[in-house]
């Protein structure tokens, strides 16, 4: 059994075992909400779509939107979060990290200038927020 879920930056998304019907239904679907942007005055800006599709297939795809096709991705920011093909975190969490990092190295490059209770509060809104 394939599962295939894909994701648009509109953030559509659906799931079926046969790659050709997901691609209709998210197009299906990316049309009404086209079709809402119009109706409110609104453009879709196709330049931040992305189309990330996890499952066993074996060449590139793309979702048509309009007269642009969207060309899948390998991982995609949703809400903050990079997520990849196979659903992993992997980059996300490496992302995390190095800017946990960078921020602990000013830290103690300034700490002999703090006082304790000033680095521990530095410590926490800084570094230990990246984790939470």
């Amino acid at each position: 059994m394939m599962l295939i879920f894909v994701i648009l930056q509109m953030t559509l998304h659906t799931r079926d075992k046969s790659l050709n019907t997901v691609l209709k239904k998210l197009e299906n679907s990316a049309e009404i909400a086209i079709t809402w942007f119009k109706s409110n005055y609104m453009k879709l800006n196709t330049d931040k779509c992305y189309l990330l599709i996890s499952g066993y297939k074996h060449e590139k795809v793309f979702a048509k939107l309009e007269n642009d096709k969207i060309w899948e991705t390998e991982e995609v920011k949703l809400l903050g979060i990079t997520i990849d093909k196979d659903l992993k975190f992997d980059t996300h969490i490496s992302n995390v990290c190095a800017e946990a990092n960078k921020k602990l190295s000013v830290l103690s490059r300034m700490s002999k200038y703090l006082s304790f209770n000033k680095r521990k509060l530095l410590y926490n809104s800084f570094v230990v927020s990246q984790f939470k």
